[in-house]
């Protein structure tokens, strides 16, 4: 039983030199769990998407600071408009 097992693992191809092992075909690569950074790229800084995203999820310093500062851009342009 164990030895089929190999036999099918290394499926053996005859040429007309001679038999040459065919070496086995890799699965796909899974693709893992997405990070918080993948994850905070899908939000638009400065929204309150991305606000709840923050609060649930905490992501990183440099997230925070771009929709914080997304924000900050949101309100001076907002200001100018008025004056």
């Amino acid at each position: 039983m164990l030895q089929d097992r190999r036999k099918a693992a290394n499926a053996i191809v005859v040429a007309k030199e001679g038999a040459v092992l065919e070496p086995q075909k890799s699965r796909p690569i899974k693709e893992g769990k997405r990070t918080k950074a993948q994850k905070a790229k899908e939000h638009e800084p400065g929204t309150k998407d991305m606000r709840r995203f923050i609060i649930e999820e905490k992501p990183s310093a440099k997230v925070v600071r771009e929709h914080l500062n997304a924000k900050i851009e949101m309100e001076t342009a907002s200001s100018d408009e008025e004056d």
